[in-house]
């Protein structure tokens, strides 16, 4: 499949029937150019992106259960939903992305870089965030029961249950 099939779908906006195609489960697609792609509905379960750019993505409702993505760059991604659980986010860059409602249960984000991302009502059940940088990050409802974050930075932390 071409990087443009990913990024530039045909008169404009993609259907969700042209999203539901991208099965990119268990694809090496560590250290791919996936700037702004549209993976709305994509499956991604088990692939390999470290390293990947896919910054201003949107992977909203995808499915990236068990998915490497580590020191990928996700900066101001829409993961709207998406389900991240047993992830390995190691060293990720999540700055300003919208993870509303994401799933992140068992998913490690050592060293994540997390500043000014939306995390409302996410579920982080025994996730990992040791070392994570916090600042200015919205946990809003989320549920953080078993959450740990030893060593992360959490200036201007918002945390409301």
């Amino acid at each position: 499949m071409s990087e443009d099939n990913l990024t530039e779908p045909n008169n404009g906006k993609p259907t969700a029937a042209e999203n539901l195609r991208h099965d990119l489960s268990g694809a090496d697609l560590s250290g791919a150019k996936l700037t702004q792609a549209l993976l709305e509905y994509a499956n991604l379960e088990g692939a390999s992106l470290s390293c990947a750019d896919m910054q201003g993505a949107n992977l909203s409702y995808a499915a990236m259960r068990e998915a490497d993505l580590t020191a990928v760059d996700l900066r101001g991604a829409n993961m709207f939903e998406t389900r991240l659980d047993d992830a390995d986010l190691l060293g990720a860059d999540l700055r300003e992305a919208n993870l509303m409602e994401t799933d992140l249960r068992h998913a490690t984000l050592h060293r994540a870089d997390m500043r000014n991302a939306n995390l409302t009502s996410a579920v982080l059940l025994y996730a990992d965030m040791s070392g994570a940088d916090m600042r200015d990050l919205d946990l809003t409802l989320a549920d953080v029961r078993g959450l740990k974050v030893t060593q992360a930075q959490l200036a201007e932390l918002v945390v409301v249950a």
